[in-house]
């Protein structure tokens, strides 16, 4: 009884043979499973990896546009750009009026009526030169002299147009005379001074909203002891 007969040790054998036959069929499904898994795990790893990677860049782009923002508006506030000083500016000091037209690149300077006299104002045209924060120096300094014929009368004018060691003719429309000081006429009116030092201009009082200032200070002690504070006009 203990041995089996042939058949059945042969039903035996076939039952295990299926049993591995079905154990070795099932093998690679699960091998199958475990890779479709590693797949779906490596995929998720990338995604959250890119999308790290996106919020880093998206973080520095913003850094950066930040950075050159502020560099921006610290450029604009210091740099001594000429359109934040362009327009008419006026003052005055001991009693004598004073008036500053700048444009881009250019800077005429008027003392009205010129040793009191009225219809007699002095012209100093340069060009403007940037120097330092929010200060301006010129160059290449003309000097003239601008004549009102209703105020002075032609006589007047006319022995100023005589002059012709000191002054030059520039314009003349019978309404207005400009004469421009000859070499000489410089000479005797301001000696060997240089006169682009004449001017020297700081702004004063930054407003953001006029994009630049309310006071521009012209340091000059010989037009007025301690220098001219202009306020702009327009």
């Amino acid at each position: 009884m203990d041995k089996l007969t042939d058949k059945q040790q042969e039903v035996v054998e076939t039952s295990q043979e299926k049993a591995r036959d079905s154990q070795e069929d099932y093998q690679p499904e699960i091998e199958t499973l475990v890779e479709d898994t590693d797949l779906l795990t490596s995929d998720s790893d990338e995604d959250e990896e890119e999308q790290g990677r996106s919020y880093l860049l998206m973080a520095l782009c913003g850094a950066v546009v930040v950075l050159l923002v502020g560099i921006g508006l610290l450029f604009y506030r210091y740099y001594p750009l000429n359109s934040k000083i362009a327009g008419t500016w006026t003052g005055e000091a001991v009693g004598a009026q004073y008036k500053v037209e700048n444009t881009k690149d250019s800077s005429t300077f008027t003392m009205l009526n010129t040793n009191g006299t009225n219809g007699m104002d002095m012209v100093f045209q340069s060009k403007l030169t940037k120097e330092a924060a929010n200060e301006y120096f010129v160059k290449d300094t003309k000097v003239f002299l601008k004549l009102s014929y209703e105020a002075l009368g032609e006589e007047t004018i006319q022995s100023f147009a005589a002059n012709k060691e000191m002054f030059k003719v520039v314009l003349d429309d019978k309404k207005t005379m400009l004469l421009a000081y000859t070499k000489d006429g410089l000479a005797y009116s301001f000696g060997d001074k240089d006169l682009n030092t004449l001017f020297k201009y700081v702004l004063r009082d930054f407003k953001w909203s006029k994009m630049g200032g309310d006071t521009l200070n012209l340091r000059n002690d010989l037009f007025a002891s301690g220098g001219i504070s202009f306020k702009r006009e327009k």
